[in-house]
């Protein structure tokens, strides 16, 4: 049975939200694919219009980090190539 990890995140405050979509998609899937033990990875946009911004609680980004198992999973966050995967564009991350 697979174990997947699933993230809510929106972009660091002055960042715009195209700027956020460029990274997510330009920088941070390669990166995430990378990630030793990924099995599947899938990155989801939340509709601009669905997005109110800064004070509230929406979020800007959805994604799946799909593992063999648990174990396979927490060695990947201690790789190196999970390094870089987040900071900064994330502001919140749930």
């Amino acid at each position: 049975m697979n174990y997947t990890l699933a993230f809510l995140t929106r972009p660091k405050n002055g960042l715009s939200l195209e700027e956020f979509y460029a990274h997510y998609t330009d920088v941070h899937r390669p990166l995430a694919e990378k990630l030793p033990g990924l099995v599947a990875y899938r990155q989801t946009r939340i509709l601009k219009e669905g997005y109110r911004g800064e004070d509230a609680i929406d979020y800007a980004a959805y994604s799946e980090d799909t593992f063999e198992t648990e174990e396979a999973a927490a060695a990947s966050w201690k790789s190196p190539e999970a390094e870089g995967t987040a900071p900064g564009f994330v502001d919140s991350l749930i």
